[in-house]
């Protein structure tokens, strides 16, 4: 309600009540404060220390909650009773100013930013949205149609990434057989003297092979390991930053998947300095070198 003083009007002062007086936050802001339940929240107009900011501490809140990490923007999120926050003393929550049209404000003039609807039924967002689309004064969404047509837009990061990664592993696949192949020229005389004692063709390509897969196997492995101490060196940086929190000893099928896939990639980076190899010539590379 609204009364008129010297031709101003002005909110009548209201209370709420205490059962509105709570509020329960999330994780990264419990960390950030230090608070811990039964502390007292006050609410501030504006930021904190800035010209225009003030602070209610007559809406004070008792918290009375701290919700588990999620990785969310629900971990720097602040929830108290829709009551409480539009009781704020010296805030007017309807369009206008008060008493401006002389209309009595109820429930439905509230101004009210934004509302979150879990539909029971899985059509339940369809036909909800549909009703919407003929009224002018509010508009519903889909957060996952949205978010469909943003990838749709500017793409799939994460699939240029894993294609950069692909290109990277295939490089040096490539890299490793380069390197191996050219060492052949030095190690005939070497495979020449396996053969004489009793090695295979095969035996040398199994060989040869296996000497790549070790190089590539080990610098997978090596890289997974460099991520997660990485990870666990930026844990601090990456949660004030972007609010996410990770286990950096986790371990995923991904990172299992990716392995293999490096192994499978170098044994196939050794068939060629295999071949070569195989191909030795005994008599001729058993002469002796001066």
């Amino acid at each position: 309600q609204a009364r008129r003083r010297n031709g101003d009007f002005e909110l009548e002062e209201f209370v709420a009540p205490t059962a509105w007086r709570e509020v329960v936050v999330g994780a990264e802001v419990a960390a950030q404060m230090d608070l811990s339940l039964g502390d007292t929240v006050v609410p501030i107009h504006g930021i904190a220390g800035m010209p225009g900011s003030h602070p209610h501490p007559q809406d004070a809140c008792e918290l009375v909650g701290i919700l588990a990490p999620t990785s969310t923007a629900v971990d720097r999120a602040l929830w108290v009773p829709m009551g409480a926050q539009l009781s704020i003393s010296d805030h007017y929550p309807f369009p206008g100013n008060p008493g401006d049209d002389g209309v009595k404000r109820t429930g439905d003039d509230l101004l009210i930013s934004a509302v979150v609807i879990n539909p029971v039924h899985r059509m339940g967002p369809l036909y909800f949205k549909k009703a919407f689309q003929t009224r002018n004064d509010a508009q519903a969404t889909s957060p996952q149609d949205d978010l469909v047509k943003l990838f749709d837009l500017v793409g799939d990061v994460s699939l240029a990434l894993r294609m950069v990664a692909l290109l990277v592993l295939v490089v040096g696949a490539i890299a490793i057989m380069v390197s191996i192949y050219n060492t052949m020229n030095e190690r005939r005389r070497e495979l020449a003297i396996y053969r004489c004692l009793g090695a295979r063709r095969w035996h040398i390509g199994a060989v040869v092979v296996m000497e790549s897969v070790v190089l590539a196997g080990g610098g997978a492995l090596l890289g997974l390991l460099l991520c997660h101490v990485a990870a666990a060196g930026s844990l601090e940086l990456v949660r004030e930053r972007l609010g996410v929190r990770r286990d950096p000893g986790a371990f995923t099928w991904d990172e299992l998947y990716l392995l293999l896939g490096s192994i499978g990639l170098g044994g196939l980076a050794g068939l060629l300095p295999a071949a070569k190899g195989m191909a030795t010539e005994v008599a001729k590379h058993l002469a002796p070198s001066s």
